[in-house]
């Protein structure tokens, strides 16, 4: 049975009964709601007209039928409980009767007083609304965090200020300068921060109304269906794919004090895509994609620090990417895949291999990214041999010493052009940007 808002002719005829009328019941209802609204809880007016319509197929004369129905429909939150009783106690015991929470033996019928909401003829006042809130404010607990949008409907923006501010100075300080608490913080927000790569056409076609190529098998189909007449015409186009992500890091003593951020960097992205690739290095290379599939980001780090036996030591960064591309780049480089490349430039090696394998990297990639830590100091210069060697194959020179930076390459990635871009061994094409 589908009620309406108003009381219906059975639920009027008890409520006469019982000589209440529809009026101050539905009054007492609506400042009741009133009351659970200035206390905190998130009230709106459909609940309390589904409120209304709930009374009219329970007893209103039993407390116990009154107070499971306003619960249910109004008590959205474990936390918000404790508030609801409080309310509903002093606001009905303020209507003339004594009340306490309904129990096993009230629940299963031993008390059928007609105590409701019904139970005062003249009703509560509106003016009475803040001395019981102040009674049950100082009776319950703490209601539960509140959603966003209930702050900005009460007007209440010191606390989001407060959170704003400090969210905006972990974004714009450097991940060298981060205590163990803002560490575990940064962690949280690396989570939020999600890398997605452009999409690409492929050459398998999909169904699609608007699309450019002729289905001829759809239509050959309903040719069936029509006595061999092509009189619905289908379509395909090219399907959208997300580009692949690989990920290289390197792990090595002048990357100590970055390592640990990023690494957590790392584990988001991982979280975050399921087309993603990463791999560490210091003197050697090391894949771990596995690792990082952990949702636990600190057993993934213990684990790899673990694992990794050239953690903090020195770098290799030529002899590494030799390693990739003869093991790993024609696994994880297909199909127009983005490498990006995270370290300092400090190389020990010999600068030949890492310019004949840095030329190898770019070739085989959409497009190859070098993050720097140090890029983000004011005074940085790429003048160590490594870094030197290593520009002149990069597309994309960008810094990674701030989680603002790291937003950036979020940006950077999902505005990536549809083709691949100019190399710059063209001596036509333009500086990426902060190489100066």
């Amino acid at each position: 049975m589908v009620y309406g808002v108003g009381p219906t002719a059975e639920h009027t005829r008890r409520l006469v009964t019982r000589g209440i009328t529809v009026y101050r019941l539905t009054r007492n209802c609506l400042i009741f709601g009133r009351l659970l609204r200035s206390l905190g809880l998130p009230m709106t007016a459909g609940r309390e007209m589904e409120f209304l319509r709930a009374l009219q197929i329970v007893d209103v004369g039993r407390r116990a039928d009154v107070y499971h129905t306003a619960r249910s429909l109004f008590v959205s939150h474990r936390d918000h409980v404790a508030v609801f009783d409080r309310a509903f106690d002093l606001f009905f015991t303020w209507l003339g009767a004594e009340w306490r929470p309904p129990d096993a033996s009230e629940s299963s019928g031993a008390d059928n007083r007609p105590d409701g909401p019904e139970a005062e003829e003249e009703g509560i006042e509106s003016e009475s609304i803040s001395t019981i809130q102040m009674k049950a404010e100082a009776a319950a607990s703490p209601v539960a965090p509140e959603k966003e949008e209930e702050r900005e409907a009460r007007g209440d923006e010191q606390a989001d200020a407060q959170t704003y501010s400090a969210i905006e100075v972990l974004r714009n300080k450097d991940f060298d300068r981060y205590t163990p608490e803002e560490q575990a913080r940064v962690r949280d927000l690396m989570r939020q921060l999600r890398l997605r790569p452009s999409t690409r056409r492929t050459r398998r076609k999909v169904p699609s109304p608007h699309g450019q190529h002729l289905d001829m098998r759809a239509v050959v189909r309903g040719m069936y269906r029509t006595g061999g007449e092509p009189i619905v015409l289908s379509f395909r186009r090219q399907k959208l794919k997300r580009r692949k992500l690989v990920l290289i890091c390197d792990i090595s003593g002048s990357m100590e004090r970055y390592s640990r951020v990023l690494l957590q960097f790392l584990h988001g992205a991982r979280q975050g895509m399921r087309n993603v690739e990463v791999f560490v290095f210091g003197t050697r290379l090391t894949r771990v994609t596995r690792d990082l599939g952990s949702r636990q980001v600190d057993a993934a780090l213990d684990h790899i620090s673990r694992r990794v036996q050239d953690f903090a030591g020195g770098t290799r960064i030529g002899r590494s990417l030799h390693d990739f591309n003869r093991t790993w780049a024609r696994r994880v480089l297909g199909q127009s895949a983005v490498c990006i490349l995270i370290s300092d430039g400090w190389d020990r090696g010999d600068p030949r291999i890492l310019r004949q394998e840095m030329e190898h990297l770019q070739r085989t990639s959409f497009r190859l990214i070098w993050l720097n830590p140090l890029l983000g100091l004011p005074e940085y210069q790429p003048v160590t041999l490594g870094m030197r060697t290593a520009l002149e194959f990069v597309d994309d020179f960008m810094p990674a010493h701030n989680l603002a930076s790291l937003e950036n390459l979020a940006r950077r990635l999902s505005a990536l052009e549809a083709r691949r871009p100019v190399r710059r061994q063209n001596a036509t094409a333009p500086l990426p940007a902060g190489i100066r």
